[in-house]
């Protein structure tokens, strides 16, 4: 996840991130899920949980999904979470190969350090 949708994602309550990662996970594994997203964030989905939204990426061959931009859509507002999402990515200027390589680095290093988590 990126730095915002990870902090975002901390200040939901318990219902909300158990219902959107069982979203997320389900979009990793079947991409018919999500809704595909067009113009300028065209390549990423959408995932919604009632009013909250999720902008993702996956790499098409592995379930894992990168996780642009989490939020709660403004009431009467329908692209702030969108318009988010794109100002995240243009200021980083990430390459999804390197968010990517970074997320999955991160992870096998965290796997890692807690073998007791991961089943070993």
């Amino acid at each position: 996840m990126a730095q915002a949708a990870h902090a975002a994602f901390e200040r939901l309550t318990k219902r909300e991130r158990e219902a959107m990662t069982a979203k997320l996970k389900g979009l990793a594994l079947n991409p018919a899920l999500g809704k595909p997203l067009r113009g300028t964030l065209s390549g990423y989905y959408r995932i919604s949980y009632g009013r909250l939204r999720a902008v993702v990426r996956s790499d098409g061959k592995n379930p894992l999904l990168f996780v642009v931009m989490l939020g709660v859509r403004t009431a009467g507002k329908r692209d702030d979470v969108y318009e988010r999402a794109l100002a995240a990515l243009r200021q980083a200027e990430p390459s999804f190969g390197n968010l990517f390589r970074r997320h999955l680095a991160a992870y096998l290093a965290e796997m890692q350090a807690s073998p007791e988590e991961s089943g070993q």
